[in-house]
């Protein structure tokens, strides 16, 4: 869908259509092409933001270790939570006294929970059961982070500084969602293969979107009627 529409833009651009770009002062391209730069930046700016958040969390020691669930294949980790684990114990190997969490219930297609499954692949690795926290009722990114937290306030008094493990498209996301829970926490991406990033990033992008609405209808809104009085007035 992104892909037409930047075929349409570019064809726009070569051709320049009279009522587009010529009635009343072009300004019905200048509007269109206001939409279409408006999201393009935050698209950019978002996958520029997400890397950075990544290469922070390498220099800052956790407490905990949160790692993120995703589907399961039956009982089996597949590649795309499989790269988030592996990510997870690489950072547990470089901070030896942080404790693991893995956070993931179990959806309708899946024999056991997410973070059962998760558990069972980091203990097949060599981590100790004694260092992992289960968490195992989350649904969705905020109930990840949400219940994980209250894990964690069961151990500690005081507010530990979280590592959040996820692949790296989705980094940015569970940095808002984690600012907004009121958590210490920094964010590390994965891996992810590289054919998965043209739908990843999409969807995470209308994901962010989404938890910013009301900004961007404001924002839309007025240049949306700074248009139509323009066009009226001509």
């Amino acid at each position: 869908m992104y892909g037409i529409f930047l075929i349409f833009e570019f064809w726009l651009i070569n051709y320049q259509p009279y009522f587009l770009y010529h009635y009343k002062h072009g300004i019905i391209s200048i509007y269109f092409n206001f939409i279409f730069w408006y999201f393009n930046i935050i698209l950019v700016s978002q996958v520029l933001y997400s890397l950075i958040l990544s290469l922070l969390s390498h220099y800052k020691k956790p407490d905990y270790i949160l790692i993120l669930g995703s589907g399961l294949i039956g009982d089996q980790v597949p590649p795309l939570l499989k790269s988030r684990l592996n990510k997870g114990i690489e950072l547990k190997n470089k901070f030896s006294q942080s404790k693991l969490i893995v956070s993931g219930g179990q959806g309708n297609d899946e024999l056991i929970s997410e973070s059962e499954a998760m558990g069972n692949y980091l203990i097949d690795k060599g981590i100790n059961e004694s260092e992992i926290i289960f968490e195992n009722q989350s649904t969705t990114t905020y109930e990840n982070l949400l219940f994980s937290k209250e894990k964690v306030a069961n151990e500690h008094t005081r507010n530990p500084h979280i590592t959040i493990v996820s692949n790296n498209f989705h980094v940015l996301r569970a940095a808002f969602l984690s600012k907004k829970l009121g958590m210490k926490a920094s964010v590390l991406g994965s891996h992810t293969a590289y054919y998965f990033y043209p739908n990843a990033f999409i969807r995470e992008f209308i994901a962010c979107i989404a938890m910013f609405k009301k900004t961007h209808i404001c924002i839309l809104g007025l240049a949306t009627m700074t248009f139509i009085y323009y066009l009226i007035k001509g």
